[in-house]
């Protein structure tokens, strides 16, 4: 009988992939507090000035959106941390799953983290208003 390449080993590696799979929530709810959050504050700050009559704050809601959107982007970095945490766990427990969820966690902060990167970078390249 053949044995396998890896020893399964479920009461070690069940926490481990629980604390694995929670990075994988983290970028995409960053992603979209930041795209939600960056149209909300221009929306409404743009069109309460405009009603007013008065003059948009450009310099401030820039500052604002840029700290926020800095904020959500070390979020998304920290879990990608710990997902890269996760897969050298993963690969000295030898466990293909916990391996799994690292990897998927890193690529997922990757791909949000860019996505987060374009939102901050809208204002510089357009009109904050």
């Amino acid at each position: 009988m053949p044995t396998p390449s890896f020893v399964h080993r479920p009461d070690e590696t069940t926490r481990g992939a629980w604390q694995a799979a929670l990075p994988l929530l983290i970028p995409p709810v960053a992603w979209l507090a930041s795209l939600g959050l960056s149209w909300l504050l221009q929306d409404f700050t743009c069109t309460a000035s405009a009603t007013a009559g008065a003059p948009a704050p450009e310099t401030a809601l820039l500052l604002v959106l840029m700290g926020m959107n800095a904020v959500l982007l070390l979020i998304t970095v920290v879990s990608g941390f710990f997902s890269v945490r996760a897969l050298r766990a993963g690969h000295r427990a030898r466990a293909p799953l916990m391996s799994f969820l690292g990897l998927s966690g890193c690529a997922l902060a990757v791909l949000f983290g860019f996505g987060i990167v374009l939102i901050m970078a809208m204002p510089l390249v357009l009109e904050v208003c």
